[in-house]
């Protein structure tokens, strides 16, 4: 997995600066020789050889950590490390080293303090973003991973492995395209990386191509007979099809393989479950438990929260599998089987039409129908189902039978808009905006599908820091960002999308976007100011701009119990210059709110209270005069009218969009 090495140059120079004896040198080299060719015994022998002779010499101590790596042996490096970076305490190698080792025990956060430090002292290379990724990954946080994997890509372009990885990640996070397209490629250069072919079939998977996955898994197991994974995804893809022998028999065959990993039971015990064979079901759920237990990193994780559920399920507790599907569909809001299981908990409570949402949602999300018979039959399928339909399934959450994302109209291609969409849920200094990258991914779909839209031609952003702001729509020195670069002058149409804070400054009482590395008490230094946005945008040679903002700049946000809290220490809520007002005059706005008002959540509907009912109105309900043709009066109305009311129904409060541009503009044409 580690293909990227410190050349023998590299290594010669480094022990030049310290004024390495000339013995240790040649004995580290030909350790470093050794492990490129392979033999990891013999390079252990050479660099003990280097200790023996300079226990004092840090860079003796941080190869043969590299080694034990080579060998998993995860804590042998770590003692080596710690000894180096105690002999040399800015060696970036050692840092990386122990990030490496960090990340083998699972300890992710001690990973990625450690790999940064590496960057800060200087080690940029592919290595050390890979590493970064896959702690990431061990995190669930797909986005940070993916992020990093595309770095590591940027620097070293043939690295199959970092491609294999940031596939897995977009698998993960349902964006089965892009998925693909990395795993394809993998197995471009490496067409012999099982691991490759059973990732694609877990995207494949996901978007209903039930053929195309199962033939990756069986090439996955031509190429390596004894790899469980394989079987467990192509268990699993049987299981949704209703072959309930088959996909048993692959489940028997992972455990066989690899009886300590999670992912067979687990599978095997959803399947006992499905098929009401409760004992054998408790048991397989309570040895996985007992693995995971003995793994320190994931106590707090969706696989321990999914799998207590289910044994809550199993033994009748509707409420614990309630409370344990919640922490899932909260971990892993991507998670079919979360979604499945909490609908499973509200069925068991009498709780009928929550269940049934959640299973629509655990269908769009999986492509195909649920696993469990109770829930087929109550969405109106066949028992047993076959086959999983093959048509391509929505990558983004739909939320039930009131779903935004279903019937909606379709555009032709709009081939030169362009599209920003940022969603900014988890904040490091502030609190969660709930919804905030659901909404995203719904607007994103919209501007696919109704507006005509190509996905690359959209940039989209979950969780950005500042600089990722000032990349897509540049600073106040370099103007000119990604967007500004992807727009054909007088041809593209833009649409930009936010959902997240918005904060007001105390210093100068203007309005910022607050990106997730942003410090609301600081917001006018680490904060976006939305000045600088419309002005920026106002560069931009569009043929038309639309800017669509779900935030408030009152200082003030909505929190979980539907009242409102401070975003910024110590501070009453003021009222900053009306947001869309303070928009140039030919660009088209829409703002969550006004003044000292709260942006407020929908938590019936799973969006926040803005998005759902500008969503709902451009799907056709805006459209007062019938005419096919949403324009932008009718939308502000159509806003004015249901957001107020809902706001002051639900939480006692006044929630007034914001709206500005020509009334008769056309926002969307339905036919």
């Amino acid at each position: 997995m580690y293909p990227f090495r410190v050349s023998a140059i590299a290594v010669l120079v480094l022990f030049a600066l310290v004024g390495c004896n000339p013995g240790y040198v040649n004995h580290v080299n030909r350790g470093h020789a050794y492990m490129q060719s392979g033999n990891n015994d013999m390079a252990l022998a050479e660099f003990n050889a280097a200790i023996a002779a300079n226990p004092q010499y840090a860079l003796a101590y941080n190869n043969r950590a590299a080694a034990y790596l080579n060998q998993n042996e995860y804590d042998l490096a770590l003692a080596d490390c710690n000894r180096a970076i105690e002999l040399a305490p800015k060696l970036n190698l050692a840092y990386l080293n122990r990030g490496r080792a960090y990340v083998g025990k699972q300890k992710y956060d001690l990973a990625i303090a450690d790999l940064n430090r590496a960057m800060e002292l200087g080690f940029m290379q592919a290595l050390v973003y890979m590493t970064r990724g896959m702690a990431y990954l061990g995190k669930e946080q797909y986005g940070q991973a993916i992020r990093d994997f595309g770095r590591a890509i940027e620097l070293a372009p043939s690295a199959y492995d970092v491609r294999c990885l940031r596939g897995f990640a977009y698998c993960v996070r349902k964006q089965q395209d892009s998925a693909i397209a990395d795993l394809s490629r993998t197995i471009e250069f490496a067409p012999h990386l099982a691991v490759a072919y059973c990732f694609r079939a877990r995207a494949y998977s996901g978007k209903g191509e039930t053929e195309l996955a199962l033939a990756d898994c069986n090439k996955a197991l031509e190429i390596n007979p004894e790899f469980a994974l394989a079987y467990v995804y192509r268990g699993g893809i049987l299981h949704t099809k209703g072959d309930y022998g088959s996909a048993l028999k692959d489940y028997g065959r992972a455990i066989e393989l690899a009886p300590e990993e999670v992912a067979g039971h687990a599978a095997r015990a959803s399947l006992y479950y499905d098929q009401g064979f409760a004992a054998a079901a408790l048991r397989d759920c309570n040895f996985a438990l007992g693995i995971l237990a003995k793994e320190e990193a994931h106590l707090n994780q969706s696989p321990r929260c999914g799998l207590l559920g289910l044994k809550a399920l199993i033994e009748g507790d509707h409420e614990a599998a309630l409370r344990h599907s919640r922490k899932a569909v909260e971990l892993n809001p991507r998670s079919s089987s979360a979604y499945e299981m909490r609908g499973l908990a509200y069925y068991g409570m009498g709780q009928t039409s929550l269940a049934v949402s959640d299973w629509h949602m655990a269908q769009s999300l999986r492509a195909g129908s649920p696993s469990h018979p109770e829930a087929r039959r109550l969405l109106g399928m066949a028992e047993p189902v076959t086959r999983v339909p093959t048509r391509a399934a929505p990558q983004w959450p739909s939320w039930g039978a009131d779903s935004l994302l279903s019937g909606l109209p379709t555009s032709e291609q709009n081939p030169e808009a362009v599209a920003v969409v940022i969603g900014v849920e988890n904040y490091q200094e502030a609190p969660k905006v709930e919804y905030a990258v659901e909404d995203a991914e719904a607007v994103k779909r919209y501007l696919m599908t109704a507006f005509g839209y190509r996905d690359e031609n959209i940039i989209f952003l979950e969780n950005p820091g500042k600089a990722d702001l000032e990349e897509v729509f540049g600073s106040v020195a370099s103007p000119q960002g990604k967007l500004y670069n992807w727009v054909k002058p007088g041809k593209s149409d833009v649409f930009v999308y936010y959902a997240g804070h918005g904060a007001p400054s105390l210093q100068d009482k203007k309005g910022y976007l607050v990106p997730v590395d942003a410090s609301p008490d600081y917001v006018h230094v680490s904060g976006y100011p939305l000045e600088l946005l419309y002005a920026n945008l106002a560069k931009v040679p569009a043929r038309s701009m639309t800017v669509v903002i779900d935030a408030c700049f009152s200082g003030a946000v909505a929190n979980a119990q539907g009242g409102a809290e401070m975003l910024i220490g110590a501070a009453s809520p003021f009222v900053v210059p009306a947001v869309a007002e303070e928009a140039p005059a030919d660009m088209t706005v829409l703002t969550a709110g006004t003044g000292s008002q709260v942006a407020s959540w929908y938590p019936e509907k799973g969006h926040s209270l803005f998005t759902y009912w500008f969503l709902k109105g451009l799907k056709g309900e805006a459209d007062s005069d019938k005419d096919g043709v949403v324009r932008l009066g009718e939308l502000g109305g159509y806003l004015s009218e249901n957001v107020t009311y809902t706001a002051r129904r639900l939480y006692g409060r006044e929630q007034t969009p914001e709206v500005k541009g020509k009334p008769s503009a056309e926002m969307l044409r339905l036919k």
